[in-house]
């Protein structure tokens, strides 16, 4: 599929290090291919373009084809059938930063979106959103805690995209200011 597999993320309280694919780190994948390919270009090494080119749609189409749940218009956030189906707040810290970086929209766009919908209300709290929703198992009280900087890039992955309007986006990401 494309998809790291069983790798720790910075989230280590969430044990994302026992599932075969994570769509967080996928798009840490993503962006570092695509971010490689731009440095093979500048150095004119085309077949390490090629290669590092291949690697970020080979992962881009793990996304799109296992991470992605039409029914829930989200992109769950690890892939393990017999765990639920999550949804992790930060899922595209990743994407933001490519967009900072002048990488583009890594992933297909109208899906991003929804995706964006379906966190706002899946993870809603008043003052942010929680880390993940929808696991079967593990430590629920860490996962009904707030990530403070997930509002933030949700806010800017609206912006980026242009997807709903200023107001929405800031409505989630100054959701952390209200205490």
């Amino acid at each position: 599929h494309g998809m790291p597999t069983k790798l720790q993320t910075t989230y280590d309280v969430l044990g994302m290090q026992g599932y075969d694919a994570v769509a967080y780190s996928t798009m840490f994948q993503i962006t570092c291919m695509k971010a490689m390919a731009e440095l093979a270009a500048f150095m004119d090494l085309p077949s390490d373009v090629e290669r590092y080119n291949n690697a970020a749609a080979a992962a881009v189409e793990g996304m799109e084809t296992v991470l992605w749940q039409d029914d829930m218009k989200a992109y769950q956030a690890y892939y393990e059938p017999a765990n639920g189906r999550a949804i992790m707040a930060d899922t595209f810290y990743a994407q933001v930063l490519a967009h900072s970086v002048g990488l583009g929209t890594l992933v297909n766009e109208t899906r991003l979106g929804m995706h964006l919908d379906t966190e706002a209300v899946t993870n809603y709290d008043p003052f942010g959103l929680k880390i993940l929703t929808g696991r079967t198992h593990g430590n629920s009280e860490t996962e009904k805690d707030i990530w403070m900087m997930a509002p933030a890039d949700h806010a800017a992955a609206m912006l980026r995209i242009r997807h709903g309007t200023v107001e929405e986006a800031l409505e989630v990401g100054g959701r952390p200011y209200k205490r």
